[in-house]
């Protein structure tokens, strides 16, 4: 369905939505990885990130630099302003709330044990503004 309607990562989005439906109800699924399977998967998904990067020159990198700076800059700021008020309405510690919408905080999340449901659903959720956001940005630019 998420690949018929065309949206960004489309696999990755449908994934998070079936393990957040399944972990969040508490019924249907129970238990988490076991560290060390954690720890390889991991250490492949640092190896596949980092060959993305092979054969790229100095030069290409520090050109594109600027943009992944502000993309970066940019995630940031929808996380925090996010994150924030929704720790407040959940009562939630605001540390934990932002890992969980952080980039990158889906798998910090879940190495510190948090609840699968929720780091799911704020990952698909900042993935969704961020998918708004964008091409409002990009429409600037033009």
């Amino acid at each position: 369905m998420f690949l018929r309607f065309k949206l960004p990562a489309a696999l990755l989005l449908a994934a998070m939505v079936v393990s957040g439906v399944a972990h969040g109800g508490g019924c249907w699924v129970h238990g988490r990885l076991k560290p060390f399977l954690a720890t390889i998967g991991f250490i492949v998904l640092g190896m596949l990130i980092g060959r993305r990067f092979a054969g790229i020159t100095w030069q290409a990198l520090t050109q594109t630099a600027g943009a992944g700076l502000t993309t970066t800059v940019i995630a940031s700021a929808v996380t925090v302003a996010v994150a924030l008020p929704l720790a407040g309405i959940l009562s939630m510690p605001e540390a934990t709330t932002l890992a969980a919408f952080a980039p990158g905080g889906f798998e910090t999340m879940i190495a510190l044990g948090a609840n699968p449901g929720f780091v799911a659903a704020c990952n698909v959720a900042r993935l969704m503004i961020l998918t708004g956001l964008i091409p409002l940005f990009l429409s600037r630019v033009r």
